[in-house]
């Protein structure tokens, strides 16, 4: 299965991988960084 996160700060992205990697390992998680959402916020 694969999984598609959207991320607003590129530091969001490694303890996502580390979640997914023990409860869903088998999962394929890509990861999207949009700075523009931090912006809009």
């Amino acid at each position: 299965m694969r999984i598609v996160m959207i991320h607003a700060l590129a530091e969001s992205i490694p303890p996502v991988r580390l979640a997914f990697q023990d409860v869903f390992p088998e999962a394929e998680v890509i990861n999207l960084l949009d700075e523009g959402l931090f912006i809009d916020f």
